[in-house]
């Protein structure tokens, strides 16, 4: 199977109150930081309650240590008002009882950093045709 080209692109869509992320192939350190950043600027468009789709199911992360600015931007989002985060995962996750094809989160509450998980998250197991 030859690699996914690396690339990640970030939508605001006001109408629909949503912000799409997309990560394909190995990103370097710098476009996950860059993600992260135009994340959570883009997000300043939306208003409260918004919803963030991450479609992780082409993303190959080289190290836990690229994921950190996700992490940092996901505890930014919900103090800005997310209410909502779906990932959309690969379709090689079926096979593990802890994860769908994607996963909602609601995000009602919050810890002291803002970046302690959403109080409750489900795992749905529906396929969705989303590209």
């Amino acid at each position: 199977m030859e690699p996914t080209q690396a690339r990640y692109d970030v939508i605001a869509d006001q109408g629909q109150n949503t912000l799409h992320l997309v990560l394909q192939g190995q990103l370097t350190d710098d476009e996950v930081e860059r993600l992260a950043v135009e994340a959570v600027t883009s997000a300043r468009h939306l208003s409260p309650g918004f919803t963030v789709i991450t479609d992780v199911s082409e993303f190959d992360p080289h190290s836990t240590v690229v994921v950190e600015p996700l992490v940092r931007a996901r505890g930014q989002l919900c103090e800005m008002g997310c209410e909502r985060m779906i990932s959309v995962l690969a379709d090689d996750t079926a096979d593990d009882p802890t994860r769908g094809d994607y996963q909602v989160e609601t995000t009602t509450a919050r810890s002291a950093s803002g970046i302690v998980p959403p109080s409750t998250s489900e795992s749905v197991s529906a396929r969705a045709n989303l590209k």
